[in-house]
């Protein structure tokens, strides 16, 4: 799912490096007032953190989040415990 431009928060210090690295700039997220929601309609002004979708849309959002929000997890008590989370082993 894409749904916009691309974030880099303070704990993915290794992107961060690779950024600094190839001496590309990061620009802090502007948060104040109303977002501005496109789509086949025309543009929706909302204030909410999800922009505005059908339940079942919002719904499956929420799932999806939850769901990377669980691997997350995981994989930070993996690093945590010194396992490797590289290509070819596992998390589960």
């Amino acid at each position: 799912m894409k749904i916009g431009g691309q974030w880099v928060s303070p704990d993915q210090t290794e992107l961060l490096a690779l950024l600094d690295e190839l001496d590309l700039k990061t620009y802090q997220r502007y948060r104040e007032g109303d977002s501005i929601y496109l789509n086949q309609d025309g543009a929706t002004c909302y204030t909410d953190e999800i922009f505005p979708c059908s339940p079942e849309t919002q719904a499956e959002m929420e799932r999806l989040v939850g769901l990377l929000d669980s691997i997350t997890r995981k994989y930070r008590s993996r690093s945590a415990l010194g396992v490797s989370s590289r290509p070819g082993s596992s998390i589960r």
